[in-house]
């Protein structure tokens, strides 16, 4: 049976790649029990350009332009464009959840998430949990 996928959030990447970031000891075991699980890994493009803009805004541009790079590298991971039609769905969950800040980025990775049957995340940002999806290592332990 292949192991389930996971979902690689903005806050995910930012602590892998930060360590200033708040949670980077706890991103480097996540991320090495994902590796050694075998799980496939999808992000979106928006998630990608978002790191990119997190990681300038905090670090140096060297920094954000490495992690990019080194993201653009992993063999495992599938970076989705979203069509306008999961754009459309993301606006409805921006709706759906109005009274909760979450960011068109975040509702474009549920509603990837949605459509790809996909459950669990690398995400610290309470969002995922939220939306009703597990963030590993924080609302679920490490396999």
């Amino acid at each position: 049976m292949r192991p389930s996928p996971v979902f690689v959030d903005t806050s995910g990447w930012c602590a892998l790649q930060s360590a200033h970031d708040r949670y980077a000891e706890l991103a480097q075991a996540i991320w090495g029990t994902i590796l050694r699980d075998g799980r496939p890994l999808v992000t979106t493009s928006f998630v990608v350009g978002e790191t990119f803009t997190a990681l300038r805004s905090r670090e140096t541009f060297e920094l954000a332009w490495g992690a990019v790079e080194r993201i653009r590298r992993v063999r495992t991971l599938r970076v989705d464009r979203p069509s306008p039609e999961l754009e459309q769905t993301a606006f409805s969950i921006l709706g759906t959840y109005r009274e909760h800040r979450f960011s068109f980025v975040d509702a474009v990775s549920f509603a990837t998430m949605n459509a790809l049957g996909i459950r669990d995340s690398f995400a610290f940002d309470k969002h995922f949990a939220i939306a009703g999806f597990v963030r590993l290592g924080v609302d679920a332990p490490l396999g």
